[in-house]
């Protein structure tokens, strides 16, 4: 028994002297992870603050791109539609007016055509209207021009598929008419270069023409049919030394800058001209 401790001590004191090692190892391992752990722990929460901003900002690029996509949709859209709206509205305006030439053209005692206006010359009152209606369609030199609101002007030029219309603002446009409701008789032209009015000249001293009558056309000049409207009477200039015409000035009835369809009187009946 003392041999067999005897021989058994060297194996206790091994065996004593490596769980003392493997005791000081688990403790040397155990401080260096603490110490691997507080030193890499702020570095990691930045990282992981840092990754965290990066997701944050890729998140919030992403959303920002997805937003722009959809904003730039709904903006190519809105065009879309408001462009939709717009040609309707035109369609629907242009039916009104189309509607408006063709019961005129209907319940006219007279045959005319009608023409869309297809050009215009600088905004004065000399300017002039092209039609899309020729000598091909019936087409005629000064072949009265007309519309819903009254007299426009006249043919002055045709092409085979247009043709060109000298206002009834231009100085050299003449139109022979009476005011409505004194009877009495003149002829109508354009004023000046930059006077938007009429004026009805050739008109007798003692007519009985005041302001705010009618002037309509007489149907003498073979151009209009009788009773169309030119305008209304604005002014009575009696000029002095004149011992037998004033000069009427008159504003027009029909708004040339805004005429878009027209008619185009191509036979008077003989009946109407008479009356």
């Amino acid at each position: 028994m003392h041999d067999l401790l005897q021989y058994s001590k060297p194996i206790f004191i091994f065996l004593f002297f490596m769980v003392l090692s493997l005791c000081l190892l688990t403790f040397q391992l155990r401080v260096l992870d603490n110490a691997i752990l507080m030193l890499f722990t702020p570095i990691q929460k930045v990282l992981i603050s840092v990754f965290d901003d990066l997701k944050d900002v890729l998140q919030r690029g992403s959303m920002l791109l997805y937003i722009r996509d959809e904003y730039e949709r709904i903006t190519k859209e809105n065009i879309a539609l408001k462009t939709k709206i717009n040609e309707l509205t035109e369609a629907q305006k242009q039916v009104v007016r189309l509607e408006e030439i063709l019961n005129l053209q209907q319940n006219l005692p007279y045959q005319t055509i009608a023409a869309k206006v297809i050009g215009k010359s600088p905004i004065t009152p000399q300017g002039t209207l092209i039609i899309d209606k020729g000598s091909n369609h019936g087409i005629r030199k000064y072949q009265g021009v007309i519309n819903s609101a009254g007299v426009v002007g006249r043919i002055i030029e045709t092409l085979n598929y247009s043709a060109k219309v000298q206002v009834i603002t231009d100085q050299n446009c003449s139109i022979a008419a009476l005011d409505q409701k004194s009877r009495d008789n003149g002829l109508v032209r354009g004023y000046s270069y930059i006077n938007p009015l009429l004026k009805m000249d050739f008109v007798y001293q003692r007519a009985q023409i005041a302001t705010g009558d009618l002037i309509i056309t007489s149907g003498l000049d073979q151009v209009f049919p009788k009773g169309l409207l030119i305008g209304t009477v604005k002014n009575i200039d009696i000029e002095k030394g004149d011992l037998f015409y004033k000069t009427i000035e008159i504003e027009p009835a029909v708004d040339l800058s805004r005429i878009e369809e027209v008619l185009v009187v191509v036979q008077i009946e003989q009946s109407v001209s008479e009356n």
